[in-house]
């Protein structure tokens, strides 16, 4: 039996009972609505960072840890991309519709604001209206803290990109509600990790990290070995490997239900050629 089949078939016990769940923001946040969607019964736990909540996870401190993975306007989160080679496991997932209003203290208006305090994630899913009114960014760490900084500035030309009820938390006033370039489609897709593997009867994602050999087609390969399999690949990111300049780690979502014998017979011939091959996970949707 190969290693990536010993590890799938030890995480089919079923999902277990999450009782504590973390979270990068606070109040408001994404992250927040995705944890309560994804785990209504659970306690929530916030933290400042993304790392942070990880950090939560790995010390014992909560059962699980809600990250956003990727939006259909501003791409991959990198950052979350290289949280999951810490070796956690990806257990559910849920597709969560973004709704970024522009948020400002009480007396602003739209015509009045210079700059704009957000993540960097929001500034690129709501790009067209900070081109439209020229406003200059300010990064936050998250978007659920930058009403927080607005509001302690107290200088009205500032403003949040943030959600209706992050806003709401911190005492500002919607100037303009949705902002987001694509506002009807405007979606992130946020995963729950875990320090276990856990693959429920559900699962219809299938995520896999692999580190193709530096030479020509290596990759057409990878991805022949899937096409060859009728297997639908339905994401992809490529992440710098740091000890090996220019080479790179691939992650893969594949199209398969949970225990599909294509998709098992996939991971085993990339166990067997590729230099490095690890399951993220295998899982459902919340």
């Amino acid at each position: 039996m190969s290693e990536q089949r010993k590890i799938i078939e030890a995480g089919t016990a079923g999902l277990e009972k999450v009782g504590k769940v973390s979270f990068g923001g606070t109040t408001g946040s994404f992250s927040e609505m995705a944890a309560e969607r994804m785990f209504p019964d659970a306690e929530r736990l916030a933290r400042r960072t993304f790392a942070e909540a990880c950090d939560a996870l790995e010390a014992g401190e909560c059962d699980a840890a809600v990250l956003p993975l990727r939006n259909t306007t501003g791409g991959s989160v990198d950052m979350v991309y290289r949280l999951l080679q810490r070796g956690l496991y990806a257990v559910r997932f849920t597709d969560l519709y973004v709704e970024h209003c522009l948020a400002g203290l009480p007396g602003a208006r739209t015509e009045g604001i210079r700059t704009v305090v957000s993540h960097p994630q929001a500034f690129a899913q709501c790009s067209k209206a900070i081109g439209r009114h020229g406003w200059r960014m300010e990064p936050a760490e998250n978007t659920a803290f930058a009403p927080g900084i607005v509001k302690a500035a107290g200088d009205p030309s500032r403003a949040a990109i943030c959600s209706a009820k992050a806003a709401r938390a911190n005492g500002l006033l919607v100037l303009e509600e949705n902002i987001c370039d694509t506002p009807k489609s405007d979606i992130t897709r946020f995963v729950a990790v875990a320090k276990q593997m856990t693959v429920t009867p559900d699962a219809r994602v299938l995520s896999v990290l692999l580190h193709l050999p530096h030479r020509t087609g290596s990759l057409a390969a990878a991805l022949g070995v899937l096409a060859e399999r009728g297997l639908n690949l339905t994401a992809i990111s490529a992440q710098p490997v740091p000890e090996k300049p220019w080479e790179y780690s691939f992650f893969l979502d594949i199209e398969a239900p949970a225990m599909d014998a294509r998709a098992v017979e996939a991971l085993e011939l990339f166990g067997r050629e590729l230099p490095m091959v690890r399951v993220v996970g295998w899982y459902g949707e919340s």
